[in-house]
């Protein structure tokens, strides 16, 4: 494993005449993250790597600040798919990278809209005003709206 070292302290066991050497190391949340919604239900989650990063751990909720739920702990990709999702619900994720089992930094909190289903029954079309006549035909009555 590659260690980013930042300072070495060395311990000498007087008794056993052991010496102990502690390395220091930090790694950063992933940064670079982006959150994508193109398919219904599904988050689709990509971040650049983190130098010395052995996992990442991904976590979701409905809130921004509380009820995150573990989505995986030992991701060792860039890149995870989270399915089964509502369409059109905000949807909140923590992205924390760790170092054989051990997290660093602060985790990276986003948030993402779902992709919505597209509209049915709806046309566009250029009014005799150079305005655009949108037509939604429901079941029991159609809507013009005029811009």
């Amino acid at each position: 494993m590659i260690f980013t070292q930042i300072k070495t302290y060395i311990k000498k066991n007087i008794i056993n005449n052991i010496i102990f050497f502690y390395y220091i190391m930090a790694l950063n949340a992933p940064s670079n993250i982006n959150l994508t919604s193109t398919e219904l239900g599904k988050v689709t989650i990509t971040f650049d790597t983190v130098t010395s990063a052995t996992d990442y751990k991904i976590e979701r909720s409905e809130s921004l600040n509380n009820g995150f739920s573990t989505l995986t702990d030992y991701l060792t990709t860039t890149t995870y798919d989270d399915t089964g999702l509502d369409d059109g619900k905000l949807y909140f994720y923590k992205i924390s990278a760790s170092s054989d089992g051990v997290t660093f930094g602060t985790p990276t909190k986003l948030g993402i809209v779902t992709k919505l289903p597209n509209p049915s029954n709806v046309t566009a079309v250029l009014d005799k005003f150079n305005g655009v006549k949108v037509k939604k035909k429901s079941r029991y009555k159609t809507f013009y709206f005029f811009f």
